[in-house]
């Protein structure tokens, strides 16, 4: 039975407040330092944690497929920005839940979360870095993935379109110099 006495489901996300409210008071509790002291109060409910693991395990799961989907690691500059514009596409496509995990960080240390931000966030920088990245490659791609999740949260009142269009800009000039430089390397004697 649910609180109204049915023996229907209440609805998973009636809309963004609820949304929100799921998001803030996950972050809350795992934020707490005596968060096992207090056991279940201030926690958030069961169906608030679904609602939250399921957003953005959705956002994860895109991104992957956007890995997945590139040349690893992109070669030529059409790779990158395929790969590029998948990844804005993807952030952009989830940008509520971007949006939320910005305001709301704590979120991604959620036990059933914290281990596939870690695998995925390491398989993207690799992906795009290549497997055995210098300093600079390495730093170079990692820029390159924050400034896009920075330029899809930065401001929402931004259309996607523009988004889409600087943020690949952007990301794009930091990563074909990283070509530019690897090809003065190979030239080298």
């Amino acid at each position: 039975m649910t609180e109204d006495g049915c023996d229907r489901p209440a609805p998973v996300r009636t809309d963004e407040r609820d949304l929100e409210k799921a998001f803030a008071s996950l972050h809350s509790y795992l934020s707490s330092p005596d968060r096992e002291e207090r056991g279940h109060r201030g926690s958030p409910t069961p169906a608030q944690t679904d609602l939250v693991l399921r957003e953005v395990t959705a956002l994860l799961d895109r991104m992957d497929d956007v890995r997945r989907g590139a040349p690893d690691p992109p070669r030529v500059k059409e790779d990158r920005e395929r790969f590029v514009h998948g990844y804005l596409d993807g952030l952009l496509a989830h940008r509520e839940i971007v949006l939320l995990l910005c305001r709301y960080p704590a979120v991604l240390r959620h036990s059933a979360l914290a281990p596939l931000v870690a695998e995925l966030d390491q398989a993207l920088h690799g992906h795009l870095a290549g497997r055995d990245a210098d300093l600079e490659r390495a730093v170079r791609s990692a820029v390159a993935l924050a400034g896009m999740i920075g330029a899809v949260a930065a401001d929402p009142s931004i259309d996607a379109d523009t988004v889409r269009a600087v943020g690949a800009r952007v990301s794009l000039a930091g990563l074909d110099r990283l070509s530019e430089a690897a090809g003065e390397l190979r030239r080298l004697p």
